[in-house]
């Protein structure tokens, strides 16, 4: 019991959600998943179609990119890392689709249960605990419609003036 002790203190002294760790667990599926399709698509061959397998292998290697990113930044606070990943997230939706439709056998679990999951995960990264890590401390935490609005427009940021005041100008 010892080792999942210190497992469990390790994971709490990150002060990152729990549910970020499942958020975690699908990039890294997902990151498995590219690594397969691209060795299957360079062990395959080119063959007749080599346009074909030169756009699906640029798709991998974009989407294994892209995950890699959002991996890196979910312990981060930033919300442009809780934006880079629902991006990710956003962007496996199709992908998912794209290899399913050209009959790719690399899938471990099932295409449409990879989708609902990765659904899921959306819906982790709108969860109110979630959207709170990645806001500085003492800001609140805006609207659920500006969070959606991040996803696609980068907000203009506010600017705070300051200046120094003498106590005479009071």
């Amino acid at each position: 019991m010892g080792f999942f002790d210190g497992i469990a203190r390790r994971v709490k002294g990150i002060n990152m959600p729990p549910l970020l760790f499942v958020v975690e667990f699908i990039l890294t599926y997902v990151l498995i998943r590219n690594m397969n399709l691209f060795f299957y698509l360079e062990v395959s061959g080119w063959g007749r179609n080599w346009a074909l397998s030169a756009a699906l292998i640029t798709v991998v290697i974009i989407t294994t990119a892209l995950t890699i990113r959002a991996m890196i930044g979910i312990p981060s606070s930033d919300r442009y890392s809780w934006r880079t990943t629902v991006r990710t997230l956003i962007v496996l939706i199709p992908t998912t689709v794209i290899y399913y439709a050209f009959d790719f056998g690399y899938f471990f679990i099932d295409p449409w249960v990879l989708l609902s999951i990765i659904s899921v995960s959306i819906g982790i990264m709108f969860l109110p605990s979630v959207r709170r890590y990645h806001i500085p401390p003492m800001r609140k935490v805006p609207p659920l419609k500006d969070w959606v609005k991040f996803i696609f427009i980068r907000p203009e940021e506010t600017t705070y003036e300051y200046r120094f005041v003498y106590k005479d100008e009071e």
